[in-house]
């Protein structure tokens, strides 16, 4: 971006940077210690910490060896018969270690090697409480269990505190936290075998604020639900989790459940619901969840998907199609499943929610008024679509098992049918239910029969679709044996891998296996979990495809499964030979808003460590967008006699000491040229001077810059020391309407060129101009199919949406954008909206984050967008530059831009990887030709800040090489492959 001209680029160095930098190399010798101390103080106890240097000591022994095993990443590839080393709480190898030496050795031949596998909806909340071992769930090798539906863990108020308490049946414990954090902490600190993690619920938001009644929010109310969702997503909460068929979540509309996810989104959190029909209105609902999706800019997942009712199970494939193409649209959506045709829950099921409102007391005695109590007799035994009646869709009390009561004087009951009851009461079911409810003081724990194999069978293969057990996580022993689970508690996972992948075939194992972890964790956007890889947290899962099965029924659920043979939490050994080793090394894992803005007050400084470093020096470190070519020409008369790079250059971003310090390996130079010269006539001539300037440069400084216009070469050049030199044209107002203009930029050593600058063209749409084609004309098209004939990469900096879709759908090679950021994040024209930036991952394309205050910053983006429509009226209105600049610079005055800082920019970047995926980001700084930058990212030094960030996040040594520039490679070598299959036809 240049058409904000620099007046000053600041002649030293933020203070606070440099107290920074000062502080890190004081503790350069203490190292680990130190970046260890500072996560623990700036992040939290749980949260992430970078990978150690010791991952590269091949020389060390390994702290456990995995010897022999058959290998499955997550991928969903093809296993692969390998070793896998561990040290400490990572994976530090995977490979060949038969001559690697470590404190213990697992002979795990002839079995699966996996990641640990995700429950994306755990119910062991207050289970883990009193038994952190997770004996049902460890056993069938979870190693996560994910909390939220609806009701969660916290905020709690004081009432809500009281009633949890209260409402305490078999399983006891001390409520000794308030918040959702500190709930989680409170786990950690107690000792659990799994991690855990936990989305907010939003009924637990809507009890706090306004308790149990049925109405809408006011302003003040829904300000405050709004502010407990922000506060639990900067605790680290992964999303926002519904339950709205239950009463009091029934009463959010779905304009309620927008607002909160709109905050959510801000954190790059889901939004995940138990919809609010799976039955008579499933459609419906689908729908809603849909709108909640598009309207919140949100990633929204079904809880258990399921059709219930035998009316309802022809809906599935309806259901099926909408979410498809939802997702063909741009929009996230996923869903999870277990692996059973019944559901569990309450008695509340199968009751109007109304006669619910206001909580349990007041229901209880609203059923002892023989008015209401007629009421809800007839509403129970009458067809609705107005709530869901699951003792309806379940078609007769028969298909109602009762497993668990509050009252010990109906726990002969445990285990009995409606139906049973009713005989024995001499009671209709319906009577029965709500007699029940008022005895036990409860809702009545209770199985329905609802669904049908052939639906579960059908879910199963669909590949947007992960796992849960939507159940606590048990032992056949003590307080657990006074009630009856459903047997998904003790063999959900073990079914799908015995029953339905090896017994039925329904999918390939290692299919399964990416549906239990890779995906899943890229759904929570949880970093570091989910796959076997050198770096990655070693939760681990040892199993015998033969042998696993599951053995809990519904008559005799307390049985645990079999099969799972090694489970590694965190590196620590918990299941040994199908054994609990009693170790409980389980960890909060935290969702992304644990690294955003807190309450709008500014992150701390990011302390560079020595790992950071080592880690740095490795990445290629490519930067997709420097405008020093432009500074040189404006301040220097493009000499580089006037100035000197190969010395300190305080006025400008760049210099050769600072390059060298911020480890660039390889930089496309901007040839930037102002948009004007379209309408002037010579913007051909001032881009091949631009070009020329690049090219001085590098015969100026050989021994820093080379010219590089393949993959290979950067490589090559980057082992030699130097810089490797790439040209990008920002603006394809150079090629001045002619593709012999654009094969003589590319013949010159343009390897990209950048659709659109400010300005719209004769044959493409600016952001930030008035269009007028609705994308790329047909001459437009034609530039990107010339383009990748040449293997020249296509540039969508600056364009419209409208041009990005249709360069998408156009070019055959991947794109880029070299220097653009994430709409979401920051509402600018020129960033990525997140549709976008889905094609972009289907293309196999790369966005480059800028740095740029104004399109990083949320305000400063908000600030910054009318500036070219300013710009513009103001050219107008002042045809005399200096009357121009003036105007522009009162503009500036009343528009003032907030730094950020470089958490802004990771923040993008996480964004984007998160939406897209890690390999397809990067970094284009924009250097040199913006006015104001982040704190901690002045100029071409400061790089490193960025790779330390990552790793406090949580990325790996391997995803920060991607993003630092390897993803660019990757982009480059298939243009390049491209060109060459297209020219030999």
């Amino acid at each position: 971006m240049r058409s904000i001209r620099c007046q000053s680029l600041g002649s030293a160095r933020n203070v606070f940077t440099k107290l920074a930098k000062s502080t890190a190399r004081h503790f350069e010798n203490a190292g680990l210690l130190y970046s260890v101390l500072c996560a623990l103080l700036l992040l939290g106890v749980g949260a992430y910490l970078a990978p150690t240097s010791a991952l590269s000591a091949e020389e060390a022994p390994f702290d456990v060896v995995l010897r022999g095993g058959l290998v499955y990443d997550g991928s969903g590839a093809a296993p692969q018969r390998a070793d896998v080393g561990l040290r400490g709480d990572r994976i530090a190898k995977i490979g060949d270690l038969s001559n690697a030496k470590a404190k213990l050795n697992v002979d795990v031949s002839g079995r699966a090697v996996a990641p640990g596998f995700i429950n994306m909806l755990s119910w062991a909340t207050t289970s883990l409480l009193v038994d952190g071992r997770s004996q049902s769930d460890i056993r069938q090798g979870v190693t996560l269990e994910v909390f939220g539906e609806g009701w969660s863990m916290g905020p709690l108020n004081q009432a809500m505190a009281r009633d949890l308490a209260a409402g305490q049946s078999d399983i006891k414990y001390k409520v000794a936290w308030r918040s959702l954090g500190e709930y989680l902490r409170h786990l950690e600190q107690r000792g659990v075998a799994t991690n855990v993690a936990s989305f907010v619920g939003a009924t637990s938001v809507r009890i706090h604020a306004l308790g149990y009644e049925n109405r809408r929010p006011t302003e003040e109310e829904m300000a405050e639900m709004r502010s407990l969702v922000r506060t639990a997503m900067e605790e680290g909460a992964l999303g926002v989790g519904s339950s709205l068929i239950y009463a009091p979540a029934f009463y959010a509309d779905t304009a309620e459940l927008i607002e909160l996810c709109k905050v959510a989104a801000e954190y790059d959190g889901l939004y995940i619901s138990h919809m609010r029909s799976e039955g008579n209105q499933l459609l419906e609902a689908v729908d809603e969840l849909l709108e909640i999706a598009k309207e919140a800019n949100i990633a929204a997942e079904i809880y258990h998907l399921k059709a219930a009712g035998r009316a309802n199970w022809p809906k599935l494939e309806e259901v099926i199609q909408r979410v498809e193409a939802a997702r063909k649209e741009g929009l996230r959506i996923t869903a999870d499943m277990y692996t059973y045709t019944a559901g569990a829950t309450g008695l509340n099921a199968s009751m109007p929610p109304w006669v619910q409102e206001g909580g349990y007391d007041r229901w209880r005695d609203r059923l002892r008024d023989p008015d209401i109590r007629r009421r809800v007799l007839l509403e129970m035994k009458t067809p609705t679509d107005k709530w869901e009646n699951l003792l309806l869709m379940a078609g007769s009390a028969d298909q109602v098992l009762l497993v668990g009561f509050r009252n010990n004087d109906l726990k002969h009951l445990t285990g009995k049918t409606l139906a049973e009851v009713a005989r024995q009461r001499g009671l209709s079911p319906e009577e029965t239910a709500l007699d029940l409810v008022v005895e036990d003081g409860s809702r009545v724990e209770c199985v329905y029969f609802l669904m049908s194999e052939e639906n579960v069978k059908k879910k199963i293969a669909l590949p947007w679709v992960s796992f849960d057990s939507d159940a606590s996580s048990l032992a056949p022993e003590g307080a657990f044996l006074k009630s009856n689970p459903h047997p998904r508690a003790y063999g959900c996972f073990a079914r799908l891998l015995g029953k339905y992948v090896r017994d039925e075939n329904i999918i390939p194992l290692e299919t399964a296996i990416h549906k239990l972890t890779q995906f899943p964790a890229q759904t929570l956007g949880i970093r570091g979990r989910g796959s076997l890889a050198p770096g990655y947290f070693a939760d681990i899962v040892v199993f015998d495809p033969i042998r696993i099965r599951d053995l809990a029924t519904y008559d005799n659920p307390h049985q645990y499964a079999q099969g799972v043979e090694q489970v590694f939490v965190n590196g620590v050994q918990v299941l040994k030979n199908g054994e609990h080793t009693g170790a409980l090394p389980g960890r909060a894992v935290w969702g992304p808003g644990k690294w955003r803005k807190k309450n709008g007050k500014a992150r701390p400084p990011v302390v560079l460590t020595e790992t950071a470093r080592r880690i740095h020096a490795s990445a290629p470190v490519i930067d997709g967008h420097n405008d020093l070519p432009w500074q040189m020409r404006t301040l220097a008369s493009r000499s580089f006699e006037k100035l000197d790079i190969s010395q300190p250059q305080p006025k400008l971003h760049t210099d050769i000491a600072r390059l060298r310090e911020g480890g660039v390996g390889a930089q496309f130079w901007s040839v930037y040229v102002p948009a004007e010269t379209a309408q002037t006539g010579n913007a051909l001539l001032q881009t091949l001077e631009q070009i020329d300037l690049v090219k001085a440069m590098m015969d100026r400084y050989p021994d820093t810059f080379e010219f590089a216009r393949t993959a290979d070469d950067v490589q090559r050049i980057r082992a030699a020391g130097k810089i490797a030199s790439m040209i990008g044209v920002e603006g394809g107002h150079s090629i001045e309407n002619s593709l012999a203009v654009l094969r003589q930029l590319h013949a010159r050593g343009a390897g990209y060129m950048t659709l659109t600058h400010s300005d719209t063209l004769q044959w493409a749409d600016s952001a930030t101009d008035k269009p007028q084609h609705g994308g790329l004309s047909p001459f437009g098209e034609e530039v990107v199919r010339e383009m990748n004939r040449l293997g020249m990469l296509v540039d969508l900096s600056h364009v419209s949406v409208e041009t990005m879709e249709d360069a998408l759908r156009i070019s055959q090679t991947p794109i880029i954008f070299s220097h653009s950021s994430a709409r979401s994040l920051a509402d600018h024209p020129r960033n990525a909206p997140d549709h976008i930036l889905r094609k972009v991952a289907e293309n196999g394309g790369v966005v480059m984050v800028n740095f740029f205050s104004g399109f990083i910053e949320p305000e400063s983006a908000r600030r910054m967008a009318s500036m070219f429509d300013v710009m513009r009226e103001l050219h107008e209105k002042y045809p005399e530059q200096k009357k121009y600049d003036r105007a522009m610079a009162r503009w500036r005055a009343q528009n003032p831009m907030l730094p950020g800082s470089v958490h802004d920019v990771v923040d993008h970047i996480d964004h984007i990887a998160r939406v897209a995926g890690v390999e397809h980001v990067g970094i284009g700084s924009d250097f040199d030709g913006v006015p104001m930058l982040p704190r901690q990212l002045e100029d071409v030094s400061t790089y490193p800040y960025i790779t330390q960030e990552l790793l406090n996040r949580g990325y790996t040594e391997a995803e920060v090489r991607l993003i630092m520039g390897e993803n660019v490679l990757r982009v480059m070598r298939a243009a390049e492959n491209v060109a060459k299959k297209l020219s030999r036809r």
